[in-house]
């Protein structure tokens, strides 16, 4: 029996390009993998600013408000062509962002992407909606990273709401990818972060139940493990530079305002004052299990 994959509100599988899509209302693919708002999965090229979720995105595993499955090189800087043939800079970077809910039953889900495997570059990725995951990770941006991310705005709101049984991040649940950030140039005074990887909503781990009404009712007594203010579980591999959590962190075990569980690569991060971390086990202001070959360094818990 083939297995049910690759639902697209807009296109199932995408391989060529897709400007300006923007779902509104219900993708339903009940018992399938690679669920997205604009397509299951993806190794085209996505253009335009409209590419956003503001409906319902609901599926098994690897549900993304955007695109279940991400396979392509994006890059999200804008050009067009003057009356001399020659490439002009429109625009320096693509925004995607989902102000919608994203249900996972059975699975990871993501706001943007349910999986990434492509290198992201030039992109502002915004969760401002609702993100419901089970195991396998859980992101404000994505459930599960494998690609390299640069030059590019990751960004969960505080009105952004992210809620996983185990594995949950606010940008990111499972992260192997490199997250690279970077700072001002000097002329702007050099100590500021380019490029926003940050989260300011409030992150939790916690068993939760889909009712027949379409609402979700979450139980705060039961808790889950590897929770991150910006990534779940950073593994080999996984690099995060230059990033901030503002946010609180709910979770049970390896909780962490940066990172739940880390063994990989994290520089110049920092959590700031008044983000509360809350567990039972292994909790840290900036990790909560470091294990391994994980690296820390230019970081601070303000």
């Amino acid at each position: 029996k083939m297995e049910a994959q690759y639902f697209g509100g807009v296109v199932g599988k995408n391989e060529g390009t897709i400007t300006n899509a923007e779902n509104r209302g219900s993708v339903n693919a009940d018992g399938a993998k690679y669920v997205g708002g604009i397509v299951g999965h993806n190794s085209g090229a996505l253009k335009g600013a409209g590419n956003s979720n503001n409906g319902l995105v609901q599926g098994d595993s690897y549900v993304g408000g955007v695109g279940g499955y991400n396979a392509s090189a994006i890059d999200g800087s804008v050009y067009e062509t003057d009356d001399n043939d020659q490439s002009i800079l429109v625009s320096e970077s693509t925004t995607v962002k989902n102000q919608g809910t994203v249900i996972a039953d059975a699975g990871g889900a993501g706001g943007i992407w349910g999986y990434n495997a492509g290198d992201i570059t030039n992109m502002v990725m915004i969760n401002d909606g609702k993100v419901y995951g089970t195991t396998g990770g859980t992101g404000g941006i994505i459930a599960e990273n494998i690609g390299n991310i640069s030059k590019s705005t990751l960004t969960n709101t505080v009105g952004g709401v992210v809620v996983g049984t185990d594995t949950v991040g606010g940008l990111i649940g499972v992260n192997s990818g490199r997250i690279i950030g970077g700072r001002d140039t000097e002329e702007n005074g050099g100590n500021y972060y380019k490029y926003h990887i940050s989260n300011n909503g409030h992150i939790k781990a916690h068993i939760w139940t889909l009712n027949i009404d379409g609402t979700i009712t979450v139980d705060t007594d039961v808790l889950g493990d590897n929770v991150g203010g910006l990534v779940g579980s950073n593994s080999s591999g996984g690099t995060i530079t230059a990033a901030y959590n503002t946010g609180n962190v709910t979770g049970e075990e390896n909780v962490g305002g940066i990172v739940g569980l880390n063994s990989a690569n994290i520089d110049q991060v920092f959590s700031a004052d008044g983000a509360t971390i809350s567990g039972i086990s292994n909790v840290g202001g900036l990790i909560g299990s470091n294990i391994n070959s994980g690296g820390l360094k230019d970081y601070y818990n303000l």
